[in-house]
């Protein structure tokens, strides 16, 4: 609750051997009061009986030196091996007010606190282990709860809950983007299951992704769309996300794009409303080296399932730019429709230069002044489910009066985002006869405010 005194309790996965002496940290958002945190004796922290790891009733310190915000236990009588489940308490906690708070981070250190795993800043910094830092937000004052079952469809169309082994391939990943912030990631359980619970009032994107880089079970199957779900209060929503069986192909060309491009690995994702594949461009169709080839052309085959249509995104992490310091925009295709499961051949597909400017001036409603900070814009394809054509291509400060971007000419959407304003969109067509491109878009001022101390 709201400000209220609370006992967490914290549970992880070590992935590494932690002996007696060394450290689990437990790092709270700011506005948490951690001053008077407490902890009880905790016997046996990893379920191992006598002789387990404890944690002694005065083995807890707190600091708030290099920007964290942290609750540090030492772990005492024996040491926790990798793979172990460990479980801590954590009382005298004083919740924040209402909302949702990020930078949630539990992380291990040595006797002297050297990292052991996880990370000390959360997701922004590269994590010791194999996988995902835990990093989590909490939620204060929600009364929802979001739960769900992972399934698999085989191939006779079976349905079943995904097994133990293939759990701990899997992680969900659930954002907000009402309220623009990413909620955590919940490994999935043995039993197929995952649940988010004091989940605030608001729309949720909900996604299942593999626990690490290399996981069988997702090169076996095709994996769900990403799921919407809106909550209002005292909702209870179950969701069951299914992987299925693939039974076909599309492929297809790219063409006119940097001659030899090999700086990062161009994505493919193929996608209905139910299910989503990705897969890599190569230099060839033996599909054994990612890029492009000398003339600029790369190949794909993207494993599919017949008797849908497929919408087909071309994806980067960053802007492809060639060696002459053009800027190129990953290739649009139309919709492919998959009857049966024989591979489909698509029409080739063409890079396109962005060498138009875009310059979107943000204004105030209230007195029409300029607003040069406190938003970020990024721009989408008009109709693309995806972000741009790349993630990460926000700009969040103007240059003089303009926010300034670089694309390609046609439809596109302006998306703003700016903090307590969410986050909308506005379409713009970039012309092809005209070099520069503006949009002034007008942002309505709130003209009631709320003050509290």
């Amino acid at each position: 609750a709201a400000s209220a005194t609370t006992e967490y309790t914290v549970s992880f996965t070590a992935s590494t051997t932690l002996n007696a002496g060394e450290k689990i940290w437990i790092n709270f958002p700011d506005g948490f009061n951690i001053n008077n945190a407490t902890t009880s004796a905790q016997l046996d922290i990893n379920g191992a009986g006598a002789g387990a790891p404890r944690i002694a009733a005065d083995a807890i310190a707190t600091t708030s030196a290099n920007m964290l915000h942290a609750v540090i236990l030492t772990i005492s009588n024996a040491e926790i091996n990798a793979g172990d489940t460990v479980t801590v308490l954590i009382g005298n906690i004083v919740n924040a007010a209402k909302g949702s708070y990020q930078g949630v981070s539990f992380f291990t250190t040595t006797v002297n606190s050297g990292l052991v795993d996880g990370t000390y800043f959360g997701p922004d910094q590269q994590a010791q282990q194999n996988g995902p830092p835990p990093v989590e937000s909490i939620q204060i004052g929600g009364t929802n709860t979001i739960t769900g079952t992972v399934k698999v469809r085989e191939a006779d169309g079976a349905l079943r809950t995904v097994t133990a082994e293939e759990a701990a391939q899997l992680q969900v990943g659930m954002g907000c983007p009402d309220m623009m912030f990413f909620v955590g990631t919940k490994q999935v359980a043995s039993d197929g299951t995952f649940t988010y619970s004091y989940v605030l009032d608001a729309s949720y994107v909900l996604f299942v992704m593999p626990f690490s880089e290399t996981s069988t079970f997702f090169e076996s199957y095709l994996s769900p769309n990403m799921m919407m779900v809106s909550v209002t209060g005292n909702e209870a929503v179950t969701l069951t996300p299914i992987f299925e069986v693939p039974n076909s192909f599309i492929a297809g060309t790219v063409t006119g794009g940097p001659a030899n491009y090999n700086s990062q690995i161009i994505d493919v994702r193929a996608y209905t409303a139910d299910l989503q594949t990705f897969h890599s461009v190569f230099t060839s169709t033996a599909y054994t080296t990612t890029g492009l080839n000398a003339s600029g052309v790369g190949y794909f085959r993207i494993p599919v399932r017949s008797g849908s249509t497929w919408k087909i995104n071309f994806e980067t992490n960053d802007t492809i730019v060639g060696s002459n310091g053009s800027e190129y925009w990953t290739p649009t295709m139309d919709p492919v429709y998959v009857s049966d499961t024989n591979t489909v051949t698509t029409t080739a597909a063409a890079f396109v230069q962005a060498n138009k400017e875009l310059r979107v001036t943000i204004r105030n409603s209230s007195d029409n002044s300029i607003i040069r900070s406190n938003f970020c814009i990024s721009v989408r394809r008009s109709g693309q489910e995806m972000m741009g054509p790349m993630m990460g291509n926000e700009v969040c400060s103007a240059s003089g009066d303009y926010y300034i971007m670089t694309v390609p000419a046609g439809p596109f959407a302006v998306q703003v985002m700016g903090a307590g304003r969410g986050f909308k969109e506005y379409p713009v067509m970039i012309s092809s006869d005209a070099a520069t491109t503006t949009k002034t878009i007008i942002m309505e001022s709130p003209s009631n405010y709320t003050t509290g101390t």
